[in-house]
């Protein structure tokens, strides 16, 4: 078990305060964002854990990657701004663990919540056509009508599960 500071300590309520929030809204509220922005390069400037200038080049190369996942509707425009507030607080190679494994509890939580729903086969028929269509090259977003609000996973849970996951191992 890793030693947890006083950064980690940050992360984890910024990131509850996201949870709450998209729990009962279904957005994260810009004013936590840039509060765990602010916090987080405040702290990278006292204690010079992860250098800025590296720092830097992983958020924008993690702006740029998960830009493609909210374009085709994959994940919302806040869990993107999660990331880059998790972005300062931990250190590259750490950071991408994050986003491996709060993908992967992010498929898991789905798959069991369709199953739940009993959505599985309708909303593996309409991947599949998705996938027929990209292959086509009828690129397309994926759209989730707004009635459809059941079958969307919050995904700062995912987020806030793989950070606790990876600061506790």
């Amino acid at each position: 078990m890793t030693n947890l500071s006083a950064s980690h300590f940050i992360l984890f309520i910024v990131l509850i305060i996201a949870v709450f929030q998209d729990i009962k809204t279904y957005k994260i509220k810009n004013k936590t964002i840039l509060a765990g922005i602010s916090l987080g390069i405040i702290l990278n400037l006292f204690q010079n854990a992860y250098p800025l200038k590296v720092g830097l080049i992983n958020k924008i190369i993690v702006i740029l990657v998960l830009y493609i996942f909210y374009r085709i509707k994959a994940i919302g425009a806040g869990d993107v701004k999660l990331y880059f507030v998790c972005a300062f607080f931990v250190e590259y190679s750490l950071f991408y663990k994050i986003i491996f494994i709060s993908f992967v509890l992010g498929a898991i939580i789905s798959i069991i919540k369709l199953i739940v729903d009993k959505e599985f086969k309708f909303i593996l028929f309409k991947f599949f056509i998705y996938i027929r269509d990209l292959f086509y090259g009828r690129v397309r977003k994926y759209e989730v009508e707004k009635d459809q609000k059941k079958s969307v996973i919050h995904f700062s849970i995912p987020i806030f599960l793989a950070v606790i996951i990876n600061f506790c191992i």
